[in-house]
C-alpha cells in the first residue's frame, strides 16, 4: 500500500493533490483581491470578495476540520490584507458617513454584512495553524 491511512495527509498522492489545489485557490484569490482592490460603487471590492469566500467556504471547512487550511502558503497574509481593507469598508458604511449613502437601509445592510465578513476572516486567522 502507498498510504498510511484514509485521510488527506495519510496519502502522499491525496496530500499533494490537496496542496496543489489550495495553492491554486490562493493564487486565484490573490489575483481577484488585487484586481478588485480599488473598484467603483458598482462592484464589490477585493476585500469584500475575500470576506464572502471565507464566510462561505473557509469557515465551514475549518469548523469541520481544524486542519483544513493548515500550512496553506499565502492565505494568512491574504486574509490579513483583506481584513485591513475591510475595516475601511466598515468605516465608509458607518454612521459617520451616512450622509453619502442614498439609502439608509442599504448602508446599514452593507455595514452589517461587512462586519460578518470581518468576523469570518478573524475566525480563520484565529484558527489557522501555520
Amino acid at each position: 500500500m502507498g498510504y498510511m491511512d484514509l485521510t488527506i495527509v495519510g496519502s502522499d498522492t491525496a496530500d499533494c493533490m490537496a496542496s496543489n489545489a489550495l495553492e491554486k485557490m490562493v493564487e486565484e484569490l490573490r489575483k481577484s483581491f488585487k484586481e478588485e482592490r480599488h473598484t467603483n460603487e458598482y462592484n464589490t471590492s477585493g476585500a469584500v470578495n475575500i470576506g464572502m469566500f471565507c464566510e462561505t467556504y473557509v469557515v465551514p471547512a475549518l469548523r469541520k476540520n481544524k486542519n483544513a487550511f493548515a500550512y496553506v502558503e499565502g492565505l494568512e497574509e491574504l486574509a490579513n490584507d483583506a481584513l485591513e481593507d475591510l475595516e475601511k469598508e466598515i468605516e465608509k458604511s458607518s454612521d459617520k458617513h451616512k450622509n453619502v449613502w442614498a439609502d439608509e437601509n442599504n448602508r446599514i445592510a452593507h455595514n452589517t454584512r461587512y462586519k460578518e465578513f470581518r468576523k469570518a476572516l478573524k475566525f480563520y486567522l484565529k484558527n489557522v495553524k501555520n
